[in-house]
């Protein structure tokens, strides 16, 4: 009986994973030696085109971190982060330097700039993806300390007035 039950359970978990989508390939090019929050604002009527490279979707982030664009959400699932999200940095000659990801936001003593902290979500009906660039995150300070600024950032930047009625 329990090994039946068990089959049961591994193939449903089988068939639901089959079943999610898997999220489109990304490059994100940032401004050369840009430090600081980048948040992309997605279904933005008035946003950056919708622009492919290589069957990757192409992120321009501008000079002030903020990137409205008409691409709908990346949703899915990221099979092969590494190689599904690339982050380059940009010289004013075009040329591209690929920094590194800390895709677990792990404290490091590495003194490289590379992204940190990502987070996908929605917020007043907005939907975003956020990051940071900088040195890796050396302690949850840093985490923490910019939680309590990122909801007032957010909403200075989407125009969100929670007395305003939307």
């Amino acid at each position: 009986m329990n090994r039946n039950l068990f089959l049961q359970v591994i193939i449903l978990g089988l068939v639901l994973f089959s079943c999610q989508q898997n999220s489109e390939k990304e490059i994100f090019i940032l401004p050369y030696n840009y430090e600081g929050v980048v948040i992309i604002l997605f279904n933005e009527k008035n946003g950056a085109k919708v622009v492919y490279k290589d069957d990757y979707r192409l992120y321009q982030i501008p000079n002030n971190g903020v990137l409205k664009t008409q691409f709908t959400p990346n949703d899915g699932i990221l099979l092969n982060p590494n190689k599904n999200s690339v982050f380059y940095q940009q010289d004013s000659l075009g040329h591209l330097e690929q920094l590194k990801v800390n895709w677990n936001n792990k404290k490091s003593n590495n003194s490289s700039k590379m992204i940190n902290y990502q987070k996908r979500g929605e917020r007043n009906g907005v939907d975003y993806f956020q990051f940071i660039v900088s040195i890796p995150i050396k302690s949850d300070s840093f985490i923490i300390e910019n939680s309590f600024k990122e909801k007032e950032w957010f909403d200075s930047i989407t125009g969100y007035n929670p007395r305003i009625p939307q």
